[in-house]
């Protein structure tokens, strides 16, 4: 017994009613057989993810040896960046915020520097005048914020029993 089958595209076919009803109309394993592979589009497989849709060839594993390769590089090399990068201490970076050019400011950084090992000068007390000392400077257009931090920081240490020596301007011989 041959049967009949409508059109894929037609109304009828793409019908779920119509299709149950055709399908319970066949008696016979080969209609059954038949009607799937005439109805294929509705028994599809879902797609497989882009991943494994490809063939596992020889070029798609030296991909992925290469892909993982490169990652392992890249976790090495950002590990040995920031490795090598180096802390600057408060004597470092008091003499290249604040500018200092002489051996009188070199001479107050260290002390500076050591008061504050000491644990006679806060560190927050340091920084702050160093960030006050940069603003001072900007305002008063100068390039060199030294002389604001020393004096500021004088008179601030002064307040909690702190001496420290006072500005000396440059003598131009």
């Amino acid at each position: 017994m041959d049967h009949q089958f409508p059109d894929i595209g037609s109304r009828r076919a793409n019908s779920k009613v119509n299709w149950q009803k055709h399908l319970r109309s066949l008696d016979l394993a080969s209609d059954i057989a038949k009607l799937t592979l005439h109805y294929r589009h509705r028994f599809a497989k879902r797609p497989r993810p882009i991943f494994w849709s490809r063939p596992m060839t020889r070029r798609f594993w030296l991909r992925c040896c290469a892909w993982s390769l490169s990652c392992l590089a890249a976790l090495g090399f950002g590990r040995r960046a920031t490795a090598d990068q180096q802390v600057a201490n408060l004597n470092e970076t008091l003499r290249s915020v604040l500018r200092a050019r002489r051996p009188q400011e070199f001479a107050f950084v260290d002390l500076v520097t050591q008061q504050v090992q000491q644990g006679h000068l806060p560190l927050p007390l340091v920084l702050s005048m160093m960030k006050w000392a940069r603003e001072r400077a900007d305002k008063q257009k100068s390039n060199i914020p030294f002389p604001y931090f020393q004096e500021g920081l004088r008179l601030r240490a002064a307040e909690i029993g702190v001496h420290l020596p006072a500005f000396t301007p440059a003598t131009v011989p």
